[in-house]
């Protein structure tokens, strides 16, 4: 069977050149703000039903105190566009299974159990529309309030465990939620999953049901098992390593919460603002997008100080332009016989994102290294490895040449594997992968000890 269709490069590239969003985590948790039963409460706020072990009932009547009167939906958007930001991704429903949205499917939404009864993405959504503003939705795939569902996991020493599995039940329930979300809201620029521990057919049901309605919609990395459109970054991680796709760095004001804290310290205006100054410059610089969050009060009212923030970011935005740099080449240069000695500690080193859950490491896939000839001419390519427990295949790309070899098992080698043609002008690509082509996540089996080039 068929997959549907994806968004195009047309798509992909507007995506891309967003740069800037706004980020909103909103919900029933951001009443308590980070205090229950009148105890600070250690973890993000998003999640405090977990830390706190509040019992699903006694934290499903929050719904009833949920009348957010100072919520407008066309300032956040005017503060948006103050930043200089140019699409919003709002908090669909977090993992406390609290839906911002009117679905169906579940009584426990802010239509049917607040006495607000406004559904806050169809606002959000439209005001976003009216000033040119992408719009998008965080989907958490565990729900702690669906029965039979994923539940709260909890573990012993590392506190909450948000990357466990999701019941076939509960994906389903995902996918009719996706669908209402797709359907009635208009043009949805991006679905930011998040957590859980799909199979590899619930990620493709998942990113499946988005493209069946929307083609165009982009799909985050954390549908997982490399079903994504757009690779995302760990929270307030920025990468170290070039990456070959779309990817985009969530950032939270403040690292200890991204729902709203009552008792969060706000201070050094200024030193916030730089501090995120210097991380967009650092992200767009590099191809990527910077998510960047606040957390709203229950009573719908935007923290003053972080507003001060995005509106300092906006003021810099204005008067400064962000480039997008020239990937970093580390350029190696001939030895004093002409060689060149390509090592694993001198290359560039290029991973895959967003695997088989939050937990899972990224995938060293390339080795790449950007080589100077002091000459034009034939070069004669030779790979060293290290003994490897298992037979292991490679592929070496010089240019617009390549040469695939096996590595024996239990064996150190090294190989001649031919002559290649070099020229002397701008610096040339020497890179090593698995054989081409390869499936997204395929790592690099082992990594060379060196490879040498020698001029003939």
């Amino acid at each position: 069977m068929s997959r549907p269709q994806r968004p195009s490069a047309e798509t992909i590239a507007k995506w891309q050149s967003r740069r800037f969003g706004l980020f909103i985590h909103w919900g029933l948790y951001s009443i308590p703000g980070g205090v229950w039963k009148g105890k600070q409460v250690s973890g993000y706020n998003e999640q405090i039903r977990a830390h706190a072990r509040i019992p699903k009932e006694e934290y499903a009547q929050l719904a009833g105190e949920f009348n957010p009167v100072l919520w407008n939906p066309d300032a956040v958007a005017a503060l948006a566009k103050e930043a200089g930001m140019t699409f919003v991704v709002l908090t669909s429903k977090h993992h406390d299974g609290f839906s911002l949205f009117h679905t169906s499917h579940s009584q426990f939404n802010v239509v049917d159990a607040t006495p607000y009864g406004k559904d806050i993405v169809a606002g959000l959504a439209e005001a976003c529309r009216k000033v040119g503003l992408g719009f998008g939705v965080y989907f958490s795939t565990i729900d702690w309030n669906f029965e039979g569902g994923t539940g709260i996991d909890y573990e012993p020493t590392e506190g909450v465990r948000n990357d466990n599995d999701i019941p076939d039940a509960h994906a389903q329930f995902n996918a009719a939620q996706l669908t209402e979300l797709l359907s009635n809201y208009g043009p949805i620029s991006e679905v930011w999953f998040d957590m859980g521990k799909p199979t590899l057919e619930q990620s493709m049901l998942f990113a499946d049901t988005v493209h069946c309605i929307q083609p165009e919609t982009m799909v985050s990395g954390r549908v997982f098992n490399y079903q994504g459109d757009f690779t995302v970054m760990g929270d307030n991680e920025i990468p170290r390593y070039p990456i070959e796709e779309p990817w985009q760095s969530p950032a939270s004001i403040f690292h200890e919460t991204w729902g709203y804290r009552s008792l969060q310290p706000r201070e050094d205006l200024q030193g916030k603002i730089d501090e995120h100054v210097k991380n967009l410059t650092h992200v767009v610089s590099r191809g990527g997008n910077y998510l960047l969050n606040i957390g709203p009060r229950g009573d719908g009212s935007i923290v003053e100080f972080e507003a001060d923030v995005l509106r300092g970011i906006g003021k810099w935005l204005t008067e400064n332009s962000i480039p997008i740099a020239e990937p970093e080449r580390n350029q190696i240069h001939p030895n004093s016989d002409g060689e060149l000695v390509l090592t694993a500690g001198s290359a560039e080193r290029l991973f895959h994102y967003n695997g088989f859950g939050y937990s899972d490491p990224p995938k060293l896939y390339k080795l790449r290294w950007w080589v100077c000839p002091a000459k034009s001419g034939k070069y004669l390519l030779t790979a060293s490895f290290a003994a490897a427990a298992l037979e292991v295949e490679f592929q070496i790309t010089a240019g617009d040449q390549s040469f695939r070899f096996v590595v024996a098992p239990k064996t150190a080698t090294s190989i001649d594997l031919g002559a290649i043609n070099l020229e002397s002008c701008e610096p040339i690509e020497i890179s090593i992968t698995p054989p081409a082509p390869f499936e997204k996540g395929t790592p690099l089996s082992a990594v060379p000890e060196e490879i040498i080039l020698s001029p003939t």
